[in-house]
C-alpha cells in the first residue's frame, strides 16, 4: 500500500485504491462478526429484561427505560459529571483503573522482553518505566471521577 494516503481516508478506501493484492492479509473471514455491520446483528431476546433490571424498571414499570436517566445527547460533560456523581459508578471506574495499572505494569515490562530488550543491565530501567506508566496513566484517568466526587467538577 502506498504511503501517501490522504488524511481521513479509511483503511477500506485505501485498500480499494491500492494496486497491491492484500487478500493475504485477511485476518478474519468476511462473514466474521468483526467484519459485519453490528446494526444487522441479532439482538438477544433477553436484552430488554437486562436493561429493565439495571434501570429499575423491573420493579417500577413507570420508570424511564435508560441506563443513564439524565442522559442528554451531545451533552458529554454533563453526562460525565452526572454519571460519575453516583459513588458506585465512580468506585467501579476507580477499580477499573487499578486493574489498568496492574495490566500496564506487566504489559510494559513484558513488551521489552518480547522485543528482545532483556539484558540484565536494562532490567532496572524497564521496571522503572513500567512502574512510571502504570502510575501516571491510570492516575490521569482516575483524576476525573475523583474530581467529580470531590466537587471540583460540576
Amino acid at each position: 500500500m502506498s504511503a501517501n494516503v490522504v488524511a481521513g481516508t479509511t483503511l477500506r478506501d485505501a485498500v480499494a485504491e491500492s494496486d497491491e493484492d492484500l487478500t493475504a492479509l485477511q485476518i478474519f473471514p468476511l462473514t466474521n462478526w468483526w467484519n459485519l455491520d453490528i446494526r444487522q446483528a441479532p439482538v438477544d431476546p433477553r436484552s430488554g429484561q437486562l436493561i429493565d433490571w439495571i434501570s429499575g424498571r423491573d420493579t417500577d414499570p413507570n420508570a424511564e427505560r435508560t441506563l443513564h436517566p439524565d442522559f442528554v445527547r451531545g451533552e458529554v460533560y454533563n453526562n460525565l459529571v452526572i454519571g460519575l456523581s453516583v459513588p458506585a459508578v465512580a468506585v467501579f471506574y476507580l477499580a477499573a483503573m487499578l486493574a489498568l495499572s496492574l495490566h500496564l505494569s506487566h504489559g510494559v515490562w513484558s513488551l521489552f522482553q518480547t522485543l528482545g530488550v532483556s539484558h540484565p543491565h536494562l532490567e532496572r530501567c524497564r521496571r522503572r518505566l513500567a512502574m512510571l506508566l502504570a502510575i501516571v496513566v491510570p492516575a490521569g484517568f482516575a483524576a476525573i471521577p475523583l474530581a467529580v466526587l470531590l466537587g471540583w467538577l460540576r
